[in-house]
């Protein structure tokens, strides 16, 4: 297992703060001669629904079962603490080669409770190896 990267959603010219949602972050290539498992977990104010998709293929979402909860305190510095704190979270399976893979957040408050519309979205990923048990 890797250790956690982080990936940041910022908006640009196609993607206006105020308008929706940031673009999406691009991971670095994603290449491997095995099966791994791909784990994303959102680490900003728990406000992020992710859609995660490879070679432009939609994979799935995180989960939001906790809901979307911007007044929480963030763990911005410590992903562990977001998954134990219940924040989306999710896992996808990547089958072994070359892939591209981008996050994208696509649902979930643009600004906080206080009326603050957010600059950019933080998250956290690592890379699991799959074993053939």
């Amino acid at each position: 297992m890797m250790d956690w990267k982080k990936f940041v959603n910022r908006f640009d010219t196609a993607h206006k703060r105020g308008q929706g949602y940031p673009a999406p972050a691009n991971l670095p290539p994603h290449h491997y001669n095995h099966k791994t498992i791909l784990e994303i977990v959102d680490s900003y104010f728990d406000t992020c629904y992710y859609k995660v998709y490879m070679d432009g293929q939609l994979l799935g979402g995180t989960d939001k079962k906790g809901g979307f909860r911007n007044d929480k305190a963030n763990c911005r510095n410590d992903p562990d603490k977001c998954v134990t704190m219940g924040y989306g979270h999710g896992f996808f399976l990547i089958p072994e080669g070359r892939h591209t893979i981008q996050v994208e957040w696509a649902e979930g408050p643009l600004r906080s409770n206080g009326g603050f519309v957010y600059t950019h979205n933080e998250g956290y990923y690592r890379v699991h190896r799959t074993c053939d048990c």
